[in-house]
């Protein structure tokens, strides 16, 4: 008879994540939630040169104020960063990001932005912000039907 996996190793293993399966087979149930999104610029980017990195980060929506901005000292519940091309964006890049520890039953903020560079910053990401000429966007994680970011350069 075939062993059955344990709720935590299910729900990690739907996560599609090597470091999803390690927290929950580490740090036991409830430790691993998984936050996906879709971010999209239209025309966000499209006169960029060279290389774009996209920075996606949550945060518990009670740290972040009703325009998506995080109040000064709250750290990112999860964070991840890649390269994406103007082409990409217009057609939205999936990501999904592995919040670890204690699973909040409050909804997450997604805070996403893309600005010129490699993804090269480090810890993935998790203490960065965005830059001057940044895109950036944000959307309250409640939504049924899923997360949509959409990015807009600043004025």
């Amino acid at each position: 008879m075939p062993r059955r996996f344990s709720t935590p190793t299910r729900r990690a293993s739907r996560a599609g994540s090597w470091l999803a399966l390690l927290a929950a087979t580490t740090l036991g149930p409830g430790a691993v939630e998984c936050v996906d999104a879709v971010v999209a610029g239209d025309e966000a980017m499209d006169d960029a040169e060279g290389s774009l990195r996209l920075v996606v980060q949550s945060f518990a929506a009670a740290g972040v104020s009703e325009h998506g901005v995080p109040a000064r000292g709250t750290r990112p519940l999860s964070s991840l960063q890649r390269a994406v091309t103007a082409a990409e964006l217009r057609s939205g890049v999936p990501v999904r990001l592995i919040q670890l520890g204690a699973v909040h039953e409050e909804p997450t903020v997604v805070l996403a932005w893309v600005e010129q560079g490699e993804p090269d910053l480090e810890l993935d990401a998790l203490t960065a912000s965005p830059g001057a000429h940044a895109a950036v966007g944000w959307s309250p994680g409640d939504d049924a039907s899923g997360i949509r970011v959409v990015l807009r350069k600043r004025a």
